[in-house]
């Protein structure tokens, strides 16, 4: 079987950090929510991301991470029917 497995990383300075306040961070709340929804497309307009990511899949808790030095989170999505 084979596993889709999205993750994203965002920084905890601007677009992560107003979300974050505000409730549990997941990817398709980025992709929907009235102030990261412009950021998200902007983030994601390059991408082929298949529909389930922002519509109706399978959301994970976010996890805060640091990389050199700087605070990140981790936000996962996978397909529905195919977290395996």
């Amino acid at each position: 079987m084979k596993r889709t497995l999205t993750a994203l990383f965002f920084s905890l300075s601007g677009l992560a950090t107003s979300a974050y306040a505000q409730d549990e961070l997941t990817i398709s709340k980025l992709a929907v929510g009235q102030d990261t929804k412009a950021e998200f497309q902007k983030m994601t307009a390059n991408q082929h991301l298949p529909l389930w990511i922002t519509q109706g899949g399978t959301d994970s808790q976010s996890q805060k991470v640091s990389i050199a030095g700087k605070p990140y989170l981790v936000l996962i999505s996978c397909k529905p029917h195919d977290c395996g």
